[in-house]
């Protein structure tokens, strides 16, 4: 029996932030641009409480804001066109 010596050799992908070149160490990226961020420049939605808020890059993130408020004003002015018609609803079945 001969014996031999042998050299395994392993291939990993690593992603660094597309901002700063950090390493990435968990599968962040902006959810528009798909560039992928590091700790320091992903931007979580505040407004999504969720375990997994959207992430964005600082760039998407402030080009957003004028899209962002118009999302709010459609929001709001949804909650009001259910609230009217709940209480229609509310009042045709109290008759």
């Amino acid at each position: 029996m001969s014996e031999r010596e042998t050299t395994r050799t392993e291939s990993i992908r690593v992603r660094d932030c597309d901002v700063c070149g950090a390493p990435v160490r968990h599968r962040t990226g902006c959810k528009l641009c798909k560039r992928d961020l590091c700790d320091s420049h992903v931007v979580y939605d505040p407004r999504d409480p969720g375990d997994y808020p959207d992430q964005f890059c600082g760039d998407c993130w402030n080009v957003g804001e004028p899209f962002r408020k118009r999302q709010i004003e459609e929001e709001q002015r949804h909650e009001e066109v259910l609230d009217t018609i709940d209480n229609e609803w509310r009042l045709a079945a109290s008759r």
